[in-house]
């Protein structure tokens, strides 16, 4: 059955492939009929020229003349061909002569039948058998020049000749059709892989294009970014220099106005009358607004460059709930407003920085009371999923349904549309917004004018990427994979500073040598964080001291610090404008209850502020003041102060170096020294005090580790070419 498919499908599938093969093959048949014929004709006629019998010319001209018709008949089907050869071979080797030995003839019949089966296929010698029996019956018969026992023989070899043909033929059709079969789907593959790789040159140049557009388009997005990026560094230079400029004059608006009403006997003996002194508080009061306002935009800037940092630890929401509500009740003394927390008891435990969001729920709370007449204000917190969510809801007056997507704008402020005197400054929320984003959570609002309004956030359980951040330095480490790192600092603010910024590590405060070698021994830490500016000059020798095992990595570097450390590690006091009188004077009781206070300033105003201070009720202090470096210098050196308050930012010569050639010089390296801001120092900012940055470990390093620490150096510290700032 699968041989017979084979042909069916050879006979069907592969019918024009053959006849390809069939073609010369018949014609070289028609072209051996067309010679056979011919001479044989010629010899018949030669050997029957005196008889004139036809009956022997019959044969050989059959043969000739259905050679020559097949062989010239190329418009025809090769089939009818080969049809019109079959006949003339089969008339060429039938009983023509009619003598005794004509029947003889019939034992070339089988030749018929091989060149049937092999020009029309296998079946074909069957049919050319029973054809030949049949026609050599029918036409011929038994008779005197054929025996009826004279047949059998011929007949038996036409019919075992058409078998074994059929058997051989059919293995080689077989054949023919695998190969036929194997050709087609090579030629086929051919065309496919043709195909195919038509395609992929397409492909390729469409990905080379791409690649193109790509590499194009990457150099425009570097291009934006560093232009974003170089927008945003000016941005932040913009605000701070414009902080500074603020805090400069309002450092002497607030200041003189706190005299004013403390002290107005400086002015002379004079009835200052109440309408006066209430300008000036109000004057004072606005001030004190504006200075906040300064603030809040420092924070808001400080947030957008990526330089807010975040301590996150173990957190109690209930406890930070607790404390914002004490810090806001005061704002609701004189107001029939009630304020209640109603917390699900069941809430866990967060990962967050603690600071921040009762920063965010003090704002949500100031709101809340600045526009609740009557009525309540309520504090809840639920688990929702893997979230926590925290709502302050208010019965105050609503806010209209426009203003909902814009009151976590910046400057956007949510009463604006009621009494102006209700508005606030319009950065409470989008701070509120920003540090909320930085936890990895949300905030909203839901309001209905006249009923009240609902501010709500979630924070997520599992301490998530920052929202508003894209920049992060690596994969954020979670709180089961904390690294344990004791940091030896004898302040607070150093190791705080490190607290807030490294996140993803342990931290434990060590405050001596001894309480170190405690921690290493109970807690085993990765390693050891020496504060090298909280041991003055000893720094160094602290290293040396803690003796601790062999292999536990120590770290030596000068930490940011809000106290300025000079070259010697002497301690200098830093005051941020505005400053307040009081502030002044408890600093300069501090460092000199008496003598001379060298004020160096290029703002007059403030050196008059200081003036009227210290003369209105300071304890004594006399009051000198210079308006550069140079000419501080100088008039120091005449005659050194109890105390030198210098401004970081003068003319030429900034005040850190003013202080550092005052530590060079012999008669004035004993002077205490304050300075004095007009910018608030982001911790980013924070001078170290010292260049040292030491890292040892007794047990000793390996190449890698000392190769993967300099490549971490190049990468962090780069070289500044910059002109040095001038030296006195």
């Amino acid at each position: 059955m699968a041989l017979q498919s084979m042909e069916m499908a050879t006979s069907y599938s592969h019918e024009a492939d053959l006849d390809d093969l069939r073609k010369p093959v018949l014609q070289v048949l028609d072209a051996a009929g067309i010679a056979l014929g011919f001479v044989w004709l010629a010899v018949a006629a030669t050997l029957n020229e005196h008889t004139h019998a036809l009956a022997p010319l019959l044969a050989p001209a059959a043969l000739f003349v259905f050679s020559c018709i097949s062989l010239t008949s190329s418009s025809l089907p090769l089939s009818w061909r080969s049809i019109l050869f079959l006949v003339g071979m089969a008339i060429a080797v039938g009983p023509w002569s009619g003598g005794a030995t004509s029947w003889l003839w019939l034992f070339f019949q089988p030749l018929v039948v091989v060149v049937s089966a092999l020009l029309m296929g296998p079946a074909a010698s069957f049919s050319a058998a029973a054809l030949l029996t049949t026609a050599t019956v029918v036409v011929f018969g038994p008779g005197p020049g054929v025996p009826g026992y004279g047949l059998l023989p011929p007949f038996a070899l036409t019919w075992a000749t058409a078998i074994a043909s059929w058997l051989s033929s059919r293995n080689l059709y077989t054949v023919l059709s695998w190969a036929l079969t194997s050709q087609r789907s090579a030629w086929e593959a051919a065309d496919e892989a043709r195909r195919r790789r038509g395609e992929l040159r397409r492909t390729v140049d469409s990905l080379r294009t791409t690649h193109e557009v790509l590499e194009r388009t990457t150099r425009e997005l570097e291009l934006a970014r560093r232009e974003a990026e170089e927008a945003r560094r000016l941005k932040t230079e913009f605000v701070s220099n414009i902080s500074h400029e603020l805090r400069t004059p309002l450092n002497n608006i607030l200041g003189f106005t706190e005299i004013m009403s403390r002290s107005p006997e400086v002015y002379g003996d004079m009835l200052w009358p109440p309408m006066l002194r209430g300008d000036i508080l109000e004057i004072r009061r606005n001030a004190s607004h504006l200075a906040s306002f300064v603030d809040d935009i420092l924070d808001l800037a400080r947030i957008d460059t990526l330089h807010m940092p975040l301590h996150r630890v173990t957190t109690s929401l209930p406890q930070v709930v607790s404390e914002a509500v004490e810090i806001v009740h005061s704002l609701l003394e004189n107001k029939p407003v009630a304020l209640e927390v109603a917390l699900d008891p069941n809430l866990p435990m967060l990962y967050t920085d603690p600071t921040r969001i009762r920063q965010v729920l003090i704002n949500l709370l100031t709101n809340a009371c600045r526009f609740t007449e009557r009525g309540k204000i309520t504090v809840t917190a639920e688990l929702r999923g893997d979230e926590v969510l925290v709502c302050v809801a208010d019965t105050g007056s609503g806010i209209p349904p426009e203003k909902l997507e814009l009151v976590f704008s910046e400057f956007e402020q949510a009463g604006a549309w009621q009494r102006a005197e209700e508005s606030g400054k319009g950065l409470g929320l989008a701070i509120a917004k920003h540090l909320v984003g930085l936890h990895g959570g949300r905030i909203w609002a839901e309001s209905k004018l006249g009923e009240g309004t609902r501010m709500m956030f979630v924070l997520p359980l599992e301490p998530g990427a920052a929202s508003t951040l894209v920049r992060t330095p690596g994969p954020r480490q979670t709180a089961s994979r904390v690294t344990s790192v004791v940091v030896l600092c004898a302040h607070d603010y150093p190791y705080g500073y490190l607290a807030r910024r490294m996140e993803g590590f342990e931290l434990r405060h060590a405050r001596t040598t001894a309480q170190a070698r405690k921690m290493v021994s109970d807690w085993h830490p990765a390693a050891v964080i020496v504060d090298l500016g909280s041991f003055g000059g000893r720094g160094s020798r602290t290293i040396g001291e803690l003796d601790l095992p062999a292999g536990v990595p120590v770290i030596g570097c000068y930490l940011p610090s809000r106290r300025l450390v000079d070259q010697d590690g002497q301690e200098m006091t830093l005051l941020v404008k505005p400053v307040m009188p009081e502030a002044l004077l408890s600093v300069a009781q501090r460092l000199a209850p008496r003598g001379e206070v060298m004020v160096v300033d290029d703002d007059r105003g403030f050196v008059q502020f200081v003036g009227r201070t210290f003369r209105s009720i300071g304890q004594g202090q006399r009051l000198r003041w210079a308006y550069n470096a140079e000419e501080a210098l100088a008039k120091m050196r005449a005659a050194p102060p109890a105390l030198a308050l210098l401004d970081i930012v003068l003319p030429k010569t900034n005040g850190l170096t003013l202080a550092q050639a005052m530590r060079a010089d012999a008669s004035l390296a004993d002077v205490p020294v304050v300075f004095v801001s007009g910018a608030r120092l982001p911790e980013e900012a924070l001078p170290t005090g010292r260049d040292t940055f030491v890292v040892a470990k007794p047990a000793g390093l390996t190449g890698d580790q000392v190769l993967q620490m300099l490549k971490s150096v190049l990468a962090t510290v780069k070289a500044d070419y910059v002109s040095q700032p001038h030296r006195l």
